[in-house]
């Protein structure tokens, strides 16, 4: 394999791949369905997903454990269209402009385009797809496009309800249901739900030791993958993320919404996946999930301290975090807002200002003008 494309080719260490990984976590739900378009629109993805001529395939979807799709992808009424406004508009004239290809999804029927296009569990080549229900290659791929199109919108499919002015908005990424003694994880976006990308390098690097890719292709085959590694690091992370808090909170998700959430550190979450505090705190900021009795809930809402204990460890972050100051590890003196700035960015503490004002002085450490003068 003297290629080498190996699909974890991209470094995972070093500022450049944090600031990245820190970039594709934080990156908005539409830009990142873009991204999730832009790679499965590529020329060569197709080739690798779906094949062409009896070609090998190399890339499958992988589904998550009790997860799928929310029912009310692409439930398309009046009442959605009112709480969306320009998203549910954008949606309409879509699907408006597809009005041929939608005479083709009625065409190949609910059950076959699900399996097909939706699920897309089926280890079938693009035509093979196409012959099972009766249209051409080329419309296939245009219900593909037409499906990565709309997941732009996955907004659309699970929209907010009103909310007050000046409100926080969240992206609502999943609805969570009970069935069958089980707690499902019902994505709002089709990709999600899909579960992460599952490359096959040895076929990969087989074609291109068979001479299957030209030296461009081959460049672009490169950054491709890379994309996909991101691309599956943030759904993983979304995933294990909400699987976590279902399996910590399972006892009032059952029941209704009590008794309240226990004790949950997003620090002792980072220690279970393996990841830094901070992954946490920028996978949940701006993310609801829909709870089993139909309230919106932030994700960050689920992580709760026993007080004792989250007092024992923000105090002890603070006196850490001026300690480095003492060493002279800064550049100057922080103030009690950038102190809590570095505990949410750094550890996942969610401390406000007074807070930190209130146990620094506790410790009988001055505020940052004070110190500055010494």
């Amino acid at each position: 394999m003297k290629n080498g494309f190996r699909q974890g080719h991209v470094v995972r260490q070093g500022f450049a791949f944090r600031a990245k990984l820190a970039g594709i976590l934080e990156m908005p739900a539409r830009e990142y369905s873009e991204l999730i378009r832009e790679i499965e629109s590529d020329p060569i993805f197709m080739r690798l997903r779906y094949g062409a001529n009896g070609a090998e395939r190399a890339i499958r979807y992988k589904r998550f454990k009790c997860a799928g799709l929310s029912g009310r992808f692409l439930e398309l009424n009046e009442g959605i269209v009112a709480h969306t406004g320009d998203a549910g508009a954008e949606v309409e004239k879509l699907l408006a402009d597809k009005e041929n290809i939608l005479r083709v999804i009625r065409k190949i029927g609910e059950e076959r385009f699900k399996r097909y296009f939706i699920s897309a569990e089926d280890e079938l080549s693009l035509d093979e797809i196409a012959a099972d229900c009766g249209v051409s290659a080329g419309e296939a791929a245009e219900i593909l496009k037409l499906v990565n199109s709309i997941d732009l919108y996955n907004e659309f499919s699970s929209p907010q309800a009103a909310l007050p002015e000046n409100t926080p908005s969240y992206n609502k990424v999943a609805v969570l249901a009970r069935h069958g003694g089980e707690i499902f994880i019902n994505f709002t976006s089709v990709h999600l739900a899909r579960g992460l990308y599952e490359v096959n390098n040895e076929t990969i690097d087989r074609m291109v030791d068979g001479g299957r890719f030209s030296p461009r292709e081959k460049k672009r085959l490169r950054e491709l993958l890379g994309k996909i590694e991101f691309v599956n690091i943030r759904k993983s992370v979304m995933y294990n993320i909400i699987a976590k808090i279902i399996e910590k909170q399972r006892a009032y998700l059952e029941s209704g919404g009590r008794p309240e959430p226990v004790a949950f550190l997003q620090k002792e979450l980072a220690q279970s996946m393996g990841v830094h505090p901070s992954i946490i705190s920028r996978a949940v900021s701006g993310r609801s999930v829909e709870t089993p009795w139909g309230g919106e809930k932030p994700l960050k809402e689920f992580f709760l301290s026993a007080q004792p204990e989250q007092k024992r460890e923000i105090v002890s972050r603070i006196r850490e975090i001026l300690n480095d100051e003492k060493r002279g590890l800064m550049k100057k003196p922080l103030s009690d807002s950038a102190i809590a700035a570095t505990l949410r960015r750094e550890y996942g503490l969610a401390v406000a200002q007074r807070t930190v004002a209130k146990y620094r002085s506790e410790l009988g450490i001055p505020g940052s003008f004070r110190r500055k003068l010494k």
